[in-house]
């Protein structure tokens, strides 16, 4: 069952042609143990790319950086 939103985030990003940007987004989970789902979404000129990760945490709180 989907317990809710633990966070969402906004972040602009200016990209130049034909090169590549790692963005990255602190995210704290202190809900403890469980399933969860991770969704990032780019919009480019009005289209719009998902994608959808899903893992589990096994001991809370934690703290996830890249």
């Amino acid at each position: 069952p989907d317990s809710g939103t633990v966070s969402i985030q906004t972040k602009e990003i200016e990209i130049p042609a034909f090169e590549r940007h790692i963005a990255t987004f602190p995210l704290f989970i202190q809900d403890g143990p469980g399933k969860y789902v991770l969704e990032a979404e780019i919009n480019y000129h009005g289209e719009s790319v998902k994608s959808i990760r899903e893992f589990t945490v096994e001991r809370a709180p934690v703290m996830i950086r890249q």
